[in-house]
């Protein structure tokens, strides 16, 4: 499985817009490795949803969402767990663990009918 982490720095991007990496990572359950970077350019969200779906991953984490975004990206066939913060290492302990709910950004309520999309 390939995994897209939308990253500022060392965490996760507060906003999916302003993410100046998607980090790629491979695996499965516990174990992900590294297996690429892309570095988007431009600003906003139209060039960080082209490089998404051109970078071949099946799951995307990131913070903010706009609702625009989110239905482009999820109708691609995307499984999106957006609304998380944290460092990367943190959010990918989370993500193998099957505990990414527990790094819910502030003010994320995942009893909103589009958050339960995340919900397998």
């Amino acid at each position: 499985m390939r995994i897209c982490l939308a990253a500022y720095n060392h965490r996760l991007a507060a906003l999916f817009d302003n993410a100046t990496r998607l980090l790629l990572f491979e695996g499965q359950g516990e174990a992900f490795s590294p297996s690429g970077e892309v570095h988007p350019p431009g600003h906003g969200a139209p060039p960080r949803i082209a490089a998404v779906m051109a970078c071949g991953a099946e799951v995307l984490i990131c913070g903010a969402l706009s609702r625009c975004t989110r239905h482009i990206l999820s109708d691609s066939g995307l499984v999106i767990w957006d609304w998380v913060c944290g460092d990367i290492d943190q959010v990918l302990t989370a993500w193998s663990q099957g505990r990414l709910g527990d790094l819910s950004m502030p003010g994320c309520q995942r009893k909103v009918p589009c958050c339960l999309q995340h919900k397998s």
